[in-house]
């Protein structure tokens, strides 16, 4: 009996540490194809729960011969400790990776987010160099219906601004991993859309202001980039607020 468990322990203190360091790869930290290891965890996290009652009926003997009082007593105590510790470390483990797996998938969804903001921004910062002058009534006219599609717009994404701010500002708050860069994108987005309503920052084209959430016209109705807090923007330089 002493020998089958001897073997059985070893066993699983073998299957427990090779487990361990597969829970302890860092993938996430890859963005290539996160929804496939994510989906690969799940899997690696069934394997591991349908060895549970097996690393319990061996602690559950384990347990059987100490009180007994078996003769080996002063070698089971410490597998049956180790494999307790080894355990309760692959579960703690199998639950952070998961927990970053979703938090970089996350994260991926909104830069892509991002990406889709700066694509949006460099078109209108396109339109707006290339916006000419008038030369005669007609011009003018075809000018300033150009300028107010453009202005409404550019009027449409306060909003979308607005969540782009409150979403990085979770981000710091989480402690996320890729907080540092989805913050500094975010800041410049924000400068960029804040510089269309500023005439000394863009071209020559017509433009009047960028109208704040609160339909209010101005310039200073976003966070100032590169003063960034250990949390968060403070809320009464947000989007919208005066």
């Amino acid at each position: 009996m002493f020998l089958r468990s001897s073997y059985e322990s070893r066993q699983a203190i073998s299957w427990l540490n090779e487990k361990i360091g597969v829970a302890l790869d860092e993938s996430w930290t890859d963005p290539s194809n996160l929804q496939g290891k994510l989906q690969k965890h799940q899997t690696f996290e069934a394997e591991v729960m349908a060895n549970q009652n097996r690393i319990h009926s061996i602690g559950t003997e384990g347990e059987r011969m100490i009180e007994a009082g078996h003769y080996a007593v002063t070698e089971i105590e410490p597998w049956m400790k180790q494999i307790q510790e080894l355990w309760s470390e692959l579960l703690e483990n199998c639950q952070n990776k998961r927990s970053k797996l979703i938090d970089a998938h996350k994260a991926l969804n909104f830069q892509r987010s991002i990406d889709d903001v700066e694509n949006w921004l460099s078109e209108v910062e396109k339109q707006l160099k290339q916006a000419g002058q008038p030369t005669d009534l007609a011009s003018v006219k075809n000018l300033l219906n150009e300028q107010q599609d453009l202005e409404e717009d550019v009027s449409s994404y306060v909003e979308r601004m607005q969540s782009l701010l409150d979403q990085s500002e979770q981000f710091v708050q989480d402690n996320h991993f890729l907080a540092e860069g989805i913050w500094d994108r975010v800041s410049n987005i924000l400068e960029r859309y804040q510089a269309l309503g500023d005439p000394s920052r863009r071209g020559t084209g017509p433009w009047r202001t960028v109208p704040t959430s609160t339909g209010c016209s101005g310039t200073s109705m976003l966070p100032r980039p590169g003063s960034r807090r250990s949390c968060c923007w403070p809320r009464s330089r947000m989007l919208g607020t005066h």
